[in-house]
């Protein structure tokens, strides 16, 4: 992305397409799902699971292959 001549950057803007905003979208998604929904015990696992899951391979740099 180029930034307009004269506009600054905002550093908090994350393209959607990108993998970090891809895993920011899915990130607020599950919390507001673990917030907003009736769940089961094993709903609320599986998503916290997902969300575990989701942050280790956004935590893993990205030249390490996916297992």
């Amino acid at each position: 992305m180029v930034p307009l001549a004269g506009l600054p950057t905002l550093p908090l803007y994350v393209p959607k397409q990108s993998t970090r905003g891809q895993f920011l979208a899915m990130k607020e998604g599950t919390d507001q799902m673990l917030e907003q929904l009736d769940l089961t015990d094993d709903e609320r696992d599986a998503l916290e699971g997902d969300l575990e899951a989701g942050t280790d391979l956004a935590e893993r740099p990205a030249d390490t292959p996916t297992p």
